[in-house]
């Protein structure tokens, strides 16, 4: 019996080593590399597919910020400004005619963008311009130099013409559908200030009161050339790029009507709402009378094509933001 017991406890044994020994089969190892492949493909794709997700979230959460930051630098810009164009000054006779007539008197700006925005603001001296001034003997210069140079050192800022324009230029520098730049004609020539000698083209609006017809005086006298400023030019003064991933100007998006949401009072700038609808302000009209603080209504929207990892036609939500003018002209302080 105890025999017996042990012949069947030999059995067992030597049927557990064999198996043991004998491995897996060709067929079991295919389904298991089968079976691995598929888990690590679909682990695979769902992580290219959340590192794409993420790469995408970022470039739009990056393009709005820098978005963002544009509209408010353009806001601050304005707010400090004393008068804005709101394009119904000096138009043709019909009504017809470029955005606003001072553009005809200012560098060709078809090589690099279309003008949205153009406003008179005071600029304060810069630090090498400080300087230069606190070193020069106001005395000794001929009138009118003379009492312009004491003035400034009262004032210590000057007027500079500012137009926001956008561009769709190619420009391999630049990736985006579109970009904002930005165009300053200031008073005095950087590379001559100590003479106080002015930028070509430039004509003082408070010295004739012509800040509507500027360069025009009352006779529609163009200044520039009888105060000797002549015409500037972009390679004086060219515009800077302010921020790249603006979306394309004739994007179908839904925009609001300056009219309809704020009233008769106020124009659109530009007027063309089908091919400037990602940059464009609603502006209050004024006219011609001076002294009124504007409000105007802004309007930016980014798009984050050209942007590494963002989908190639990813619009942004149109930021919007309200300004109203507190600089005062002829307040220098």
């Amino acid at each position: 019996m105890i025999s017996k017991k042990f012949s069947f406890i030999s059995q067992l044994w030597s049927v557990n080593r064999y198996k043991k020994n004998a491995g897996v089969s060709i067929t079991e190892l295919l389904v298991a590399m089968v079976v691995a492949g598929i888990a690590i493909t679909g682990l695979l794709a769902a992580m290219v597919e959340l590192l794409q997700t993420d790469q995408r979230e970022a470039a739009r959460e990056e393009t709005q910020q820098s978005i963002q930051t544009a509209l408010d630098f353009i806001a601050e810009d304005l707010r400090e400004s004393v008068y804005v164009y709101d394009g119904t000054q000096r138009r043709g006779a019909d009504g017809s005619g470029p955005l606003h007539y001072i553009y005809d008197y200012l560098p060709d700006f078809s090589s690099v963008g279309t003008p949205i925005l153009a406003f008179w603001k005071t600029e304060p001296l810069s630090a090498s311009q400080e300087s230069d001034l606190s070193r020069t003997d106001c005395a000794r210069l001929a009138q009118p130099a003379q009492q312009e140079c004491n003035n400034l050192k009262l004032r210590r800022r000057s007027y500079s013409l500012i137009v926001y324009l956008q561009s769709t230029i190619p420009d391999p520098k630049w990736k985006g559908k579109s970009r904002i730049l930005r165009y300053e004609l200031p008073k005095y020539d950087a590379s001559n200030f100590s003479t106080l000698a002015k930028s070509p083209g430039f004509v003082d609006p408070a010295e004739a009161n012509n800040f509507p017809t500027w360069p025009l005086d009352s006779s529609n006298t163009n200044l520039q050339f009888t105060q000797g400023a002549g015409s500037p030019s972009l390679s004086d003064s060219p515009p800077e790029v302010l921020v790249d991933f603006v979306d394309e100007p004739a994007s179908t998006i839904n925009i609001p009507d300056c009219v309809s949401s704020y009233g008769s009072s106020y124009v659109r700038l530009p007027s063309d709402d089908t091919n400037n609808r990602s940059f464009f302000a609603c502006v209050r009209r004024i006219g011609n009378e001076i002294g009124q603080n504007q409000d105007i209504i802004l309007y930016l929207r980014g798009n984050t094509y050209g942007k590494e990892g963002a989908n190639a036609q990813d619009e942004l939500p149109t930021l919007q933001t309200r300004v109203t003018l507190r600089g005062v002209i002829d307040k220098f302080n």
